[in-house]
């Protein structure tokens, strides 16, 4: 298949590259036509429109499709987006050609899905492919951050926000305060904007910030980017952070201007005065707060038997050193109330951070019970079930089978749990070499208390 798709009237459509697209806008371009206008059709459509031969089925859901005439023009370029802005997570095929050079197409498959921090992300793979041989592949969400991030070069500035965004794929929680900390450019101010739009491009969310610096360009104080009350109260979703070096006047000039762009047009307008005003862009995931359980199947922890250490553990989106309480409670009828409390800390790990607890079922005792993890102020919470059994068995959900290491015992046919009581010292003096010199010496003394009171009744 040719790189482009291409027309007698001069008419084409650019190669279509594999590519990541993080928003709602798939966006294709061509050259215009020479000598007559043409027709251009684009179609998205679920790849649960096609049937097993790889047909459209008209009137499908799950669907889009634009056209447009394109009229001869001295025009080198056109552009055309066309809006996914409601196009729940699936597979889907796009597909792009020019009337009348329909075996040209450009055929691209695209999965769709959203991040956690509900932004809309397309992964177009198969170049100029056909329906039947493209297939999606799966790219890291630390893409994102690189994709989205910027820096003038050149000026030794060298900002960081905390938490590092950086390290975390942009993501950070609701009800985390966010700050900004290292060196602009030296004798120069700094001003801040924190902005978010909507799918029409117009402002959700626009704040201004100006850190106080050192002559030499660091930032001493006044940081605070977004405090812990903001990021709980405003929208989740994705947000642009622009840091601009200038004078004052330079700045009150720029602000001036990015309040009369629209939001998608701000990272331009900043790049086109880089020379004189260099900035850095950072981008940023706000996530609503949560915290999950590893290792559990449907719901519920694999099964402890009774005197084992039970590790319940999980990932979460809170940030490191938050404490979060583990609490274990039984729910069985006819059985007295126990309840168990671990209070831990939120360990650092990416791509999210971890907790975890080592708990004796001893403490516990026999018997089913659930289990909550939550933090201090309640922003996230999880649970699950776990059972306790009477033995050394341990339930394996995978295989519906119990395991205990040395025991010949399963799930319906447990061993008994009697055991034999000893006593450390007969068990000793048992097994001991010693035993016999002991028993000769008590002879010794019932001997001589006999002989004793024979001598006394003379």
């Amino acid at each position: 298949m040719p790189a482009s798709a291409k027309t007698d009237t001069g008419a084409s459509i650019d190669p279509v590259t594999d590519q990541t697209i993080w928003n709602e806008r798939l966006q294709i371009t061509g050259t215009y036509p020479k000598t007559e206008e043409v027709t251009v059709y684009e179609d998205f459509h679920s790849t649960d429109c096609y049937d097993e031969n790889g047909t459209f089925i008209k009137g499908s859901s799950g669907s889009k499709s634009i056209e447009f005439t394109l009229k001869p023009d001295s025009k080198k370029k056109w552009t055309s987006r066309m809006s996914l802005s409601d196009t729940p997570p699936g597979d889907y095929i796009f597909r792009a050609w020019i009337e009348g050079d329909e075996e040209n197409r450009i055929v691209k498959l695209a999965h769709v899905t959203y991040t956690s921090a509900d932004v809309f992300k397309i992964e177009l793979t198969g170049q100029n492919s056909t329906e039947e041989n493209a297939s999606p592949e799966k790219s890291d969400e630390d893409e994102f951050y690189e994709q989205n991030s910027y820096l003038t070069p050149g000026f030794g500035i060298d900002l960081t926000l905390e938490p590092d965004l950086s390290s975390r794929g942009g993501r950070i929680t609701k009800g985390d305060s966010l700050k900004i900390d290292g060196q602009g450019q030296k004798g120069k101010d700094i001003l801040v904007l924190i902005s978010r739009s909507d799918e029409y491009g117009e402002y959700t969310f626009k704040k201004y910030v100006k850190p106080k610096t050192s002559t030499s360009g660091f930032i001493v104080w006044d940081n605070e980017l977004l405090s812990s009350n903001e990021t709980m109260n405003i929208i989740s979703g994705r947000y642009y952070i622009y840091a601009i070096m200038g004078t004052k006047d330079e700045l009150s000039e720029i602000e001036e201007k990015l309040n009369q762009t629209a939001p998608s047009s701000s990272g331009g307008l900043l790049k086109a005065n880089e020379d004189e005003n260099p900035y850095q862009q950072f981008v940023m995931l706000l996530e609503e707060p949560w915290i999950r359980f590893s290792g559990t199947d449907n719901g519920k922890i694999p099964d402890a038997g009774l005197g084992r250490q039970i590790n319940i553990s999980g990932t979460t989106n809170l940030d490191k050193g938050t404490w979060v309480v583990v609490k274990m409670q039984n729910y069985d009828e006819n059985k007295a109330n126990r309840t168990l409390t671990s209070i831990i800390p939120v360990s650092e790990s990416r791509p999210y951070n971890t907790w975890s607890t080592n708990v004796s079922s001893s403490n516990l005792g026999v018997g089913n019970y659930s289990v909550k993890v939550s933090d201090y102020d309640n922003k996230a919470d999880a649970s699950a079930g776990l059972e306790i059994r009477n033995n050394n068995s341990v339930y394996i959900p995978e295989t519906g089978s119990a395991y205990a290491p040395g025991l010949q015992n399963n799930r319906d046919e447990p061993e008994s749990t009697a055991t034999e009581t000893s006593d450390p010292i007969n068990s000793f003096l048992k097994d001991s070499p010693f035993t016999t010199i002991i028993m000769i010496f008590e002879g010794i003394i019932v001997i001589g208390i006999i002989l004793l009171a024979l001598k006394t009744r003379k």
